[in-house]
């Protein structure tokens, strides 16, 4: 028993003093996509290399007849839409963002489903209050990286600064939508058993178990 105690204090103490490191020193940086840890100098460019011709190959992703090129799959005002027909119309500022305000459209990094790319956040079946408080929080300077240099959290701060409430409340209503779903976390075993049983993925379910989902508020956003 004493050799189990005293393996869990030096266990404990590792992870103390780990944790003091990164307090002191800051993230790692490779945890954030860089070599050199963050506030120093960063290493020379190289020589910029002439721009590279655009790339023309036909692209394909199995299930879709739609055919783009590189260009327009990264279009970030208008990016390649390879399922239409698995949703109706899109926001504005979802499909297209605002150009103007240097806002990319929402649909560029997180789909118009709202699962998002690998490298990008999923925010489908978020809960209402926690989608728009997060944006409120990018764009009041609450919500940032650890590391200042990681660009998609500074952009995401960028377009929360830029856009307007409906705005915000047009795309969370279209990843609600797309979403049919809106759970809390302790409701999640429930609604898979409930799927298990043969419900129709078209239904809406809403699992409202947790504090953090405000009924007048979402219904008033889905109201539109």
């Amino acid at each position: 028993m004493r050799s189990k105690f005293g393996n869990l204090m030096v266990a404990l103490a590792c992870v103390f003093a780990t944790s003091a490191s990164v307090w002191a020193e800051g993230p790692p940086p490779w945890a954030y996509g860089f070599t050199t840890p963050s506030g120093t100098a960063a290493p020379a460019p190289a020589p910029a290399a002439a721009p590279a011709a655009p790339d023309s190959t036909p692209r394909h992703v199995p299930g879709s007849d739609k055919v783009f090129v590189r260009q327009q799959i990264a279009n970030q005002y208008g990016p390649a839409d390879w399922f239409p027909e698995d949703h109706g119309p899109l926001p504005e500022i979802v499909a297209h963002g605002r150009q103007g305000a240097m806002i990319a459209a929402c649909s560029l990094c997180h789909y118009p489903n709202g699962k998002g790319r690998p490298e990008n956040a999923g925010v489908a079946g978020l809960p209402i209050s926690y989608f728009i408080q997060t944006m409120h929080d990018f764009r009041d300077g609450l919500r940032k990286s650890a590391d200042p240099r990681k660009a998609n959290t500074n952009r995401m701060i960028s377009f929360a600064k830029n856009m307007t409430e409906d705005e915000i409340k047009a795309a969370m209503r279209r990843i609600a939508s797309e979403a049919r779903l809106v759970a809390e976390p302790s409701g999640a075993v429930a609604l898979a058993g409930a799927l298990k049983l043969g419900l129709s993925p078209k239904e809406t379910v809403a699992v409202l178990s947790g504090g953090n989902v405000e009924l007048k508020l979402y219904a008033s956003i889905l109201a539109g």
